[in-house]
């Protein structure tokens, strides 16, 4: 059997690879065939057939090293049945009469017709097959909005519109938060053992600075104003000059949260002598629709976490606003952080 330098190296691959155990033994098969020797005595190293070789070689020859995995619907057929399986998981243990919130690997195979008489173990092995695997829970929490679908509705037509005609429009993503004087626990590199890395407090109050920030849906570009409390004074003020920001545009979409603030007569006059500007409403508790959200973590991560100005927090301050000043022209990057570009 003669092979190419380029088929050697990716037979020699497959080998050292995590490719199944019936693929690295047909590439050593056939990696012994092509160093000359005889098909009846690789047949006897690796106790297969002759025909069996001749027919690996044949496959290989024709499709590569995909030809020699087993074919869809070839074999023995599964026991365990995928779909009996997934209708089970997918159902509390107690519609089946157990005492029990959670599945376990003994309760399946108790229950589901097509695993009696599974070892743990082989029940492990089916859901596996199946597509399935012992996963921590993590909590979640909709929206409870009645008009959740409308609304989520509004912003994605809104998007869709900026994305075909941007220099027509503009969707800012708006938002306040916190940061503070005191550095939030964050994970560090340290010398192996039991002893923690140490973050040093301040003695001072956990003094608070405040940011309202927008988020360009189009460009990434992000605009922070520094407060140490955003009042509705400072909402409307901050708002009010979102026009200015952008004159080019026909029409300026402001997506927004339900805080009593924004839904202020103030804010609102502030709002309604844009003309150009109109207010989306995200639904309520749904934090998960902002994408700026992301930005705000993006800052903790880089700046608040375990950062060393607690004593000197206009300097901590200083690094924030920087921090947030150089996302301030956006860029594609930035776009695909926060989930707006694939």
């Amino acid at each position: 059997m003669e092979i190419s330098q380029e088929q050697r190296k990716e037979l020699e691959w497959v080998v050292r690879r995590g490719q199944p155990a019936y693929v690295r033994v047909k590439a050593l098969a056939l990696l012994s065939l092509a160093d000359g020797r005889a098909v009846s005595e690789t047949a006897r190293i690796f106790r297969v057939s002759r025909t069996s070789l001749y027919h690996w070689r044949e496959r290989y020859a024709q499709g590569g090293v995909q030809a020699l995995r087993v074919r869809p619907g070839r074999g023995r057929k599964a026991r365990a049945d995928a779909q009996e399986i997934e209708s089970h998981l997918r159902q509390s243990p107690r519609a089946f009469g157990l005492r029990r919130t959670r599945w376990t690997l003994s309760a399946l195979a108790a229950v589901v017709p097509s695993l009696k008489g599974f070892s743990p173990y082989g029940v492990q092995k089916a859901l596996e097959r199946a597509g399935y695997r012992y996963k921590r829970g993590q909590p979640r929490v909709h929206s409870p909005d009645p008009r959740y679908a409308e609304k989520k509705g509004a912003l994605d037509e809104a998007l869709s519109q900026v994305r075909r005609e941007p220099d027509r429009y503009v969707l800012l993503f708006q938002d306040e938060v916190t940061f503070y004087r005191q550095p939030s626990q964050g994970w560090l590199w340290s010398h192996m053992g039991r002893r923690r890395p140490r973050m040093r407090y301040s003695h001072r109050a956990n003094t608070r600075m405040r940011v309202v920030g927008y988020l360009n849906a189009a460009t990434g570009a992000v605009h922070a104003e520094d407060m140490s409390a955003v009042t509705v004074a400072r909402l409307a003020r901050s708002v009010s000059r979102i026009s200015s920001r952008h004159p080019e545009a026909e029409k300026i979409y402001l997506v927004w949260d339900n805080w009593p603030n924004h839904a202020h007569e103030r804010v609102q006059q502030a709002l309604a002598a844009q003309k150009r500007l109109e207010v989306l409403w995200l639904p309520t508790y749904a934090p998960w629709l902002n994408p700026i959200e992301k930005i705000w973590r993006r800052t903790r991560q880089r700046v608040s976490h375990a950062h060393p100005w607690c004593d000197d927090f206009p300097e901590f301050r200083r690094q924030v606003q920087e921090e947030l000043d150089t996302l301030s022209t956006g860029s594609e990057e930035l776009l695909k952080y926060v989930g707006l570009c694939t």
